[in-house]
C-alpha cells in the first residue's frame, strides 16, 4: 500500500430525505429546518445523485469520490480499491420511522445487490420489525395476499428493543414499523421493490408506485432463518455482530478509554455513534469528537485508535470490509 503522510478523520454533510413516513427528529438532530417529514439521513453515501461531501478539515468541500481519487488505497485499503476502484462499496443511514415503511425487498444481482444490517438506536416500545415470512409460502399465495390487503399475517414480526440487531439479506421481504430509530449499514445500492404500501398517497395525492412483478422475481422464498442477531452485551471490548463478504460490523460499548489496533486490517473503518459521545485519537494524531447520531470515516493507514467516552459511556458501531 502506498503511504500518504497524513489523512484526516472524515465527517460528512448529512443528506436528509423527505418521505411521508418520516418525522422531525432527524432534522432537529442535524440542526436543519424542514417543512416536510424527514425519514432518512444519509450519513455516508457514494451514490452519484447523493454523493457525500466532506464537512471538516483540509478536504472540506470535496466529495467522497474526490478523496478516494486523491488518496486511493491509502484511504480505503488495497482490497477495497482493487475491487471497487474509486467507488465506495457501502452506504450508511439513519432511519426515523414515525409511520410504517412499505413492505419491500431488495435484489441480489451484482450491480443492484443490497444486503443490509439494522441496529435499533431507539424505539417507542411498541415498534416492530418485519423480516421474512412466518411460514413457507408460494408466489401465488403472496400475490393473492397483496391483492386482498392481507399480507401482514404472512410476515414474521419482531418487537424491537434498543440494541437489537437484524441482518436483512437481499431477497428477504422486510419492513421497519413505526416507532424506531435505526442505524443502517448496506451495500451501495438504492434499489428497492415495494410489495405493499398500505394504500397510502404521496403529497400529490397519488398512491406510491409498487413493484410487485420485480419483487416476485427477486424474493428468496427459501429464506426461513431468524434475522435477529443474538449477542451478549459487554463493556470495553469489541462485540462481533455481522460478518459478511460485503461488510463486517461490531459494537463497542465504552465506559473508559480504550485502544484499538487496526495494524493488520486492510480497510477503512467507519464509526457510527449510537449512544453518548466520545473523542477519537488516531495514529496520525488526528483528533475528533463523535456525538450521538454522527458518523466518521478513518483511513486504511490508521493503525491504532484511542477512544475516550465522555460523561461515562458511549457506544459505537464499527464497520469495515
Amino acid at each position: 500500500m502506498s503511504k500518504v503522510k497524513k489523512i484526516q478523520i472524515y465527517k460528512f454533510k448529512p443528506i436528509l430525505k423527505q418521505v411521508i413516513w418520516g418525522g422531525d427528529f432527524l432534522a432537529n438532530l442535524k440542526g436543519v429546518h424542514s417543512d416536510f417529514p424527514i425519514g432518512e439521513s444519509w450519513e455516508l453515501s457514494p451514490l452519484a445523485k447523493n454523493m457525500s461531501i466532506v464537512a471538516n478539515g483540509e478536504d472540506a468541500g470535496l466529495s467522497l469520490k474526490d478523496i478516494i481519487q486523491k488518496y486511493k488505497e491509502s484511504l480505503v485499503g488495497n482490497k477495497c480499491y482493487s475491487m471497487f476502484g474509486d467507488n465506495f462499496p457501502l452506504l450508511f443511514k439513519l432511519i426515523d420511522a414515525q409511520e410504517d415503511l412499505s413492505i419491500q425487498v431488495h435484489p441480489s444481482s451484482n450491480e443492484l445487490s443490497k444486503n443490509e444490517m439494522w441496529y435499533v438506536m431507539n424505539t417507542s416500545g411498541e415498534s416492530e420489525i418485519i423480516a421474512g415470512f412466518d411460514t413457507k409460502i408460494s408466489k401465488s399465495i403472496l400475490l393473492d395476499s397483496i391483492e386482498n390487503n392481507s399480507i401482514s399475517p404472512l410476515l414474521k414480526q419482531y418487537k424491537t428493543n434498543v440494541g437489537d440487531v437484524y441482518y436483512i439479506p437481499a431477497g428477504l421481504v422486510h419492513a421497519i414499523k413505526k416507532g424506531s430509530l435505526i442505524a443502517e449499514i448496506q451495500q451501495a445500492s438504492d434499489t428497492t421493490y415495494r410489495l405493499f404500501d398500505y394504500n397510502r398517497v404521496s403529497r400529490d395525492g397519488e398512491k406510491r408506485e409498487l413493484h410487485i412483478q420485480q419483487a416476485l422475481g427477486v424474493i428468496d422464498f427459501d429464506i426461513m432463518s431468524n434475522s435477529k442477531i443474538e449477542y451478549s452485551q459487554s463493556n470495553n471490548t469489541t462485540i462481533p455482530l455481522v460478518d459478511t463478504p460485503h461488510f463486517v460490523t461490531a459494537l463497542i460499548n465504552l465506559t473508559e478509554t480504550n485502544v484499538f489496533d487496526y495494524t493488520k486490517l486492510d480497510s477503512f473503518v467507519v464509526y457510527m455513534c449510537v449512544q453518548g459521545e466520545c473523542e477519537v485519537l488516531d495514529s496520525q494524531s488526528n483528533r475528533i469528537t463523535i456525538s450521538y447520531g454522527e458518523t466518521v470515516m478513518m483511513s486504511a493507514q490508521t493503525s491504532v485508535v484511542k477512544i475516550t467516552p465522555k460523561d461515562g459511556k458511549c457506544s459505537l458501531l464499527e464497520v469495515h470490509i
